[in-house]
């Protein structure tokens, strides 16, 4: 594979994070600067010193307007997608429609909806051993997602454990998710379940979709809690912490089955607050 040369890594990474593209502007511009106002020696010596740093900014400055340039296109481009995206996102909430993408899309679709819950996401696209589409993160931990679009078909426990296989491979020790247009054999649900994998199918991924009004995120494998219904509930704040509270059902102790408000932190902060059908 042919080695690709400054100006190509500068734009290829610019226009994929233009926060780099600013640094690496401003980095040049000031190389530049220094270059420009350094005094070299007296005599020949120094006027040849001169003449090279001079030449040496000007291309410095080159740099510096060229990663500028990449940087705004960059984040045109990502807003403007960003945009298309969560467009994109809202016309397609039914499960017939979710069948109809294209692997791609519905990559970029549980992008969308993990955004949605306040990850930031980056896109891999399976590069990555295992078929890692998507690495989402939130308050400082890391998860991995796998993306599968299918019609009819299920997931089976050999594609879990490709999954789970990739996980352990980046060392990973969070909570992770498979997600599916389609379902889980009862095997790869049990696989799930023993190593802190999420196992979203068609129909829970529906059900999460229907709490979007609200800041309700996916709950990790393994946890007490999961996701409920809150449509006659208004968005709360936790009062330790400040972030948003998200809809769960307890599974298990004295309010076993009872929803409540939980901290979207969890974690981090375990703070709870009664539940109410009062709008």
């Amino acid at each position: 594979m042919p080695q690709k040369s400054i100006l190509e890594d500068i734009a290829e990474n610019s226009l994929k994070h233009p926060i780099l593209g600013v640094i690496a502007s401003v980095v040049f511009l000031c190389t530049g600067l220094y270059l420009t106002f350094s005094h070299g020696p007296i005599g020949p010596a120094g006027a040849v010193f001169s003449g090279f740093n001079k030449m040496f900014a000007y291309f410095c400055y080159g740099l510096s307007a060229f990663a500028a340039v990449f940087s705004a296109i960059g984040y045109v481009k990502n807003k403007v997608g960003k945009k298309q995206r969560h467009e994109f996102f809202e016309s397609k909430k039914t499960l017939m429609s979710l069948k109809q993408m294209s692997w791609k899309e519905f990559e970029h679709f549980v992008g969308t909806f993990f955004e949605k819950q306040g990850y930031s996401v980056e896109v891999t696209g399976g590069l990555r051993d295992g078929g890692i589409d998507l690495i989402v993160r939130k308050n400082g931990r890391a998860a991995y997602v796998q993306c599968k679009k299918y019609r009819e078909n299920q997931v089976t426990l050999s594609m879990m454990r490709d999954f789970y296989g990739a996980i352990s491979s980046q060392a990973n020790t969070n909570p992770s998710f498979f997600v599916t247009t389609g379902t889980f054999t009862l095997d790869a649900r049990k696989f799930a379940e023993e190593n802190a994998i999420e196992a979203i199918d068609g129909s829970r991924l529906m059900e999460y979709l229907k709490t979007l009004d609200v800041p309700v995120a996916p709950g990790m494998a393994g946890s007490a809690v999961s996701a409920a219904p809150a449509s006659n509930q208004k968005s709360k704040r936790c009062p330790d912490c400040g972030a948003p509270m998200v809809v769960r059902v307890a599974k298990k102790g004295t309010h076993a089955n009872e929803p409540f408000w939980g901290c979207s932190a969890y974690p981090k902060c375990k703070a709870i607050v009664a539940y109410s059908d009062k709008a």
